[in-house]
């Protein structure tokens, strides 16, 4: 991330950045509003689903080691290539090398908090390589060149507008108008030729399962399905916390996951990867690669003060509901995971 304006000059900012309030207030009370309707309409128990998940979460990440290393042993049965990162320099170095033994030197990337938290795109720039975005808030934000705003829609703070205008100046694309299925179709037709002939796609993690060595990606466009199963080689970045127990932890906290996010009942793609292509298999990579990063995360878990903070899933909800995140957004906190639960985690992971 770029050098950090002070805190009082960059909150004073984006308080005057009216139309950034309006787009944001708008997409605010829209979450709000479904992830309220939905637990209202399809939960008879929330409260005892957050409890249930609150316990698989506790248990996963008080036997951390034992999890990690039973997942390594499984997912190495399952022909997954499992890799150790200590830093966010280590992580990046991980990909680094892959691409350069494979002679790579673009991949396209799913959404991925975790390669926005370790500078990925970065990092491969300045060694001559290149991450493209796929997910399209992602695409946006890369397009026009600044970071996410929020952990689950990125460019929460963009209106269709703006969108239009980044994707003419960008991109020269010739739009009649600027409705979502025709903004759709510009990125589409962009990233499809990005696709082709694709050799090595990147994913995060949202739960990885120690006991069936497999982890699970939800996503809601497509692109994560695509990045996972079109390429010859496919790396997922996972930080440590994400490893569960077993499938069904993981599918409690997926349940608590997604109506907290964005308000739906299930996502709309369910990408469970259980390893590489086997003989038979239509599709799916030759190579997949978990990369098991800590970033300071045994450190949080050391602290009596901080490990619950472990147990955050990335639903954003916090964000959604938090006056002052709503008010200034998250580019005013200045670091990957921004809002009250980012208060926490950031200071602790990155120092």
């Amino acid at each position: 991330m770029s050098q950090k304006i002070p805190h009082e000059q960059i909150v004073q900012i984006k308080l005057n950045d009216k139309q950034m309030q309006e787009n944001l207030m708008t997409a605010m009370h829209t979450l709000q509003k479904n992830r309220l309707n939905v637990i209202d309409a399809r939960f008879k128990d929330w409260q005892g689903l957050r409890a249930k998940a609150k316990q698989a979460k506790n248990n996963a990440l008080m036997s951390l080691e034992e999890r990690l290393l039973e997942f390594e042993k499984n997912a190495t049965k399952n022909g997954i290539k499992v890799h150790w990162a200590s830093s966010d320099e280590d992580a990046c170095e991980i990909v680094y090398e892959i691409m350069k033994e494979k002679n790579i030197t673009k991949l396209l990337k799913g959404k991925s908090m975790a390669s926005e938290e370790i500078g990925l795109n970065h990092y491969l720039e300045k060694k001559g390589l290149k991450a493209i975005e796929t997910d399209l808030g992602e695409l946006i934000l890369q397009l026009n060149e600044e970071p996410p705003l929020h952990i689950v829609v990125p460019a929460i703070h963009r209106n269709r507008h703006e969108i239009g205008e980044i994707f003419k100046e960008k991109l020269g694309a010739n739009l009649e108008n600027d409705e979502p299925e025709s903004l759709n179709a510009v990125a589409r037709e962009h990233l499809r030729k990005d696709f082709e002939g694709l050799k090595l796609g990147l994913s995060g993690v949202n739960f990885a399962m120690s006991r069936e060595g497999a982890f699970w990606l939800i996503e809601n466009e497509g692109n994560g399905r695509m990045c996972t199963t079109a390429p010859d080689i496919h790396i997922a970045l996972c930080g440590i916390e994400k490893v569960m127990e077993s499938f069904e932890d993981a599918a409690t906290m997926v349940s608590l996951l997604t109506p907290s996010a964005t308000g739906q009942f299930i996502p709309t793609y369910n990408n469970i990867i259980t390893g590489p292509r086997k003989n038979g298999d239509l599709d799916g990579p030759k190579e997949v690669h978990v990369i098991l990063f800590d970033h300071n995360r045994s450190k949080m878990l050391a602290h009596e003060d901080y490990y619950e903070a472990l147990r955050c899933i990335r639903c954003g909800a916090c964000m959604n509901f938090c006056p002052v995140y709503d008010q200034i957004g998250g580019h005013a906190y200045q670091t990957t995971y921004p809002g009250p639960i980012g208060e926490v985690i950031s200071p602790n992971i990155f120092g």
